[in-house]
Formats: C-alpha cells, sequence, structure tokens
C-alpha cells in the first residue's frame, strides 16, 4: 500500500471520528441548504439573466449563506481542538462567523474583493463576475437559516448529503 493510500485511510477513518465533520457533512443533506443550492444555481443561470433586478442580485448573495458555512466547518473541525468546551457548536458558530465576515469583506473591501474575484475566476476557468456592492451585507441574516441546519441537522443521513455536497461546490464556483 502506497504511502498517499494509508495516509488517505487514516484521514477517511479518523474523519468519521469528529462529531463536528460528520455534522458538517448532514448539513448539506438538510432541505434547506438543498434549496438553498437550487435557487443559487437557478438564480445565476437563469432569473439573473431573464429578470436582472436588484433581487436577482441579492438572491444568490442570501442562497450563497446559506450553505457556504457548511465548508469553511470541515477546516474548522479539524483546527479547533476537540478538547474545546462544545466542540461543535463552536465550530458551527466560528464558520457563521468567518463565512459572514469574508463575505463582508469581499463585498466592501477593494483588496479581498480583487483576491475572491481572482480565486473564484482561476477555479472556474474564465472571469467571474462579482460587484464591489455594501448593499449585499442585507443578506448577511441568511446566516441564521446556516445556524438553524447546523443546529438540526440529521447525522443519519448522510448518503445524499455528499451528492449535495458536490452540487454546492460547483454551485459555488
Amino acid at each position: 500500500m502506497s504511502v498517499v493510500n494509508k495516509i488517505a485511510k487514516t484521514v477517511s477513518s479518523s474523519a468519521w471520528r469528529n462529531p463536528a465533520f460528520v455534522r458538517a457533512v448532514a448539513c448539506f443533506a438538510h432541505p434547506l441548504t438543498w434549496i438553498a443550492i437550487l435557487v443559487l444555481l437557478l438564480n445565476d443561470h437563469l432569473l439573473k439573466w431573464a429578470y436582472p433586478s436588484w433581487l436577482t442580485g441579492k438572491l444568490s448573495d442570501f442562497a450563497w449563506l446559506i450553505f457556504a458555512p457548511f465548508f469553511f466547518t470541515f477546516l474548522f473541525a479539524w483546527i479547533v481542538p476537540r478538547r474545546v468546551s462544545h466542540h461543535e457548536d463552536q465550530v458551527g458558530l466560528l464558520a457563521c462567523l468567518v463565512c459572514g465576515l469574508f463575505f463582508a469583506l469581499a463585498k466592501t473591501f477593494p483588496p479581498v474583493h480583487d483576491m475572491t474575484v481572482s480565486v473564484q475566476s482561476l477555479l472556474a476557468g474564465w472571469r467571474v463576475d462579482m460587484r464591489l456592492d455594501p448593499t449585499d451585507l442585507l443578506a448577511l441574516p441568511a446566516l441564521l437559516i446556516s445556524g438553524y441546519i447546523w443546529n438540526h441537522a440529521n447525522q443519519r443521513a448522510l448518503a445524499p448529503a455528499f451528492i449535495v455536497l458536490m452540487v454546492g461546490g460547483l454551485a459555488t464556483v
């Protein structure tokens, strides 16, 4: 067995022993997450072009903020030591705060905005259009829905979560 396979196997088996990581995966199985990803896809690829307006501009931001914190939770599940009191709750809160802060900076602070557009364009393979627009901060209350999903994730429904996770990742790019 190669070294890479051994590392992958170790990470894979230990991932399921991290409750915050398992909850992060389960969040992608929640119906509200599915709806948010669907709204983002429909809005970005249909509604913005057919009905450009202030509303369609905000709709994508609102939808993205519902499921984006769960990507951050994958990282924070490993960075925040498990010995921290209420580890899972702390991971969820930190993910929402960091996601909200990053979103606010990307929408209002030109250096962070430019970096975000560059990274997204690199990942997508084409120039991504993202506006520097402080009024997009009106979407930040969507993080409350993320918190609701985090607190009500069904950790037994993991199988469909992987499909939604992949679709959500592609929708973000």
